[in-house]
């Protein structure tokens, strides 16, 4: 497998850090500066939430968090992220994936539905995202959302959506796991620590479009191309982000800790006083698929830049055996040979 880079002095040189509040009710404000949030240490990629206090006149969040979103796009292969989650009440830490760069640029929709290139009719995968604290929810779920919108109002409800609880305990939040996507033509799988948590297949991709209880799923853009949108037309980034509170950990499941106002903290939880809860990144590896594959500009360097030296050394090695060559002729004394009569033999 090919271990991606993650660390760089200038994170921004790898990942896009968007700074934005979160779109969930979220008491937190992604920071796009490298520091205290996102940062690099032991070689390790570090997403840390903080609180900040919240000021009049500034944006009314009283935490600050990172989202990193990869500038590395994946298509068929295997991805995996070896990373280790926290554990406390109100935080939403989440490994997902979204097409981000062809929802940015216009012309890049690969399935845009009658609204344009919107979720979620992109698709998206989350590997693993949690709100492991709260009493109801000791798991974390692997999702994939995709087809027509929801019921106006409430766009995750059942009919964009398939989902798997993967159960936990307390122990599991203390050390790194291993969290795996593997996409092909006609599969899509998850996996922890090398076991098949989650797996769906195009027969149960186009059944789940056409199930008629929800009402109609496919947007038009699909065809019936057979794992729409997770083929590989739809290259996904990675993305990586802590949230505080919000929509899931305050009211889904709520935790008992959500103030309401979020201008203020949250309470009954640890995440207001160091150490601060982070998630860790021990290392991104991808494992391409045999056809179809998208790696990012950056590997592709990589792999050219690779390819280029061999043949530069190669190059390199010969002019100087030609040189060496040359210089032996001009040093070497001239030897005459014999005259040699090939027209006639002289028998004994």
């Amino acid at each position: 497998s090919l271990e991606l880079p993650m660390c760089t002095s200038d994170l921004s040189k790898l990942w896009y850090m968007p700074q934005e509040a979160g779109v969930n009710q979220d008491y937190q404000f992604y920071n796009n500066d490298t520091t205290p949030n996102a940062f690099c240490e032991n070689s390790r990629l570090i997403i840390e939430v903080r609180p900040t206090p919240w000021q009049p006149g500034k944006p009314m969040y009283s935490y600050s968090s990172s989202m990193l979103i990869s500038k590395t796009t994946f298509g068929y292969g295997t991805l995996k992220i070896r990373a280790q989650i926290p554990r406390a009440k109100g935080l939403w830490p989440a490994i997902w994936l979204l097409p981000y760069q062809a929802m940015r640029k216009k012309g890049m929709c690969a399935y845009p539905d009658e609204r344009g290139c919107i979720w979620p009719t992109q698709g998206e995968i989350d590997i693993m995202e949690t709100v492991n604290d709260a009493d109801s929810m000791p798991v974390f779920m692997q999702t994939i959302h995709f087809g027509l919108p929801g019921t106006p109002g409430y766009p995750m409800d059942p009919d964009n959506q398939i989902k798997y609880p993967i159960p936990t305990d307390a122990q599991w939040w203390e050390q790194p796991h291993d969290y795996e996507l593997e996409r092909t033509p006609t599969t899509m799988s998850m996996l922890v620590d090398g076991i098949t948590t989650f797996q769906v297949n195009d027969s149960f991709i186009q059944s789940f479009l056409d199930d008629e209880v929800w009402g109609p799923r496919r947007p038009s853009s699909y065809q019936h191309k057979a794992m729409a949108p997770f083929d590989e037309s739809n290259p996904y980034n990675l993305i990586l982000n802590i949230a505080v509170g919000g929509t899931w950990p305050c009211n889904l499941y709520d935790c008992n800790c959500c103030p309401g106002d979020r201008r203020w903290p949250l309470h009954n939880t640890t995440i207001n006083d160091p150490p601060y809860p982070r998630m860790v990144i021990h290392s991104i590896k991808f494992d391409s698929f045999d056809r179809g594959t998208t790696v990012s500009t950056h590997v592709l360097w990589m792999v050219s830049a690779g390819v280029c030296s061999i043949i530069l050394l190669i190059l390199v090695l010969i002019a100087i055996v030609r040189q060496r060559y040359v210089n032996y002729e001009e040093t070497s004394p001239i030897i005459q040979s014999p005259q040699t009569n090939h027209g006639s033999v002289n028998v004994p």
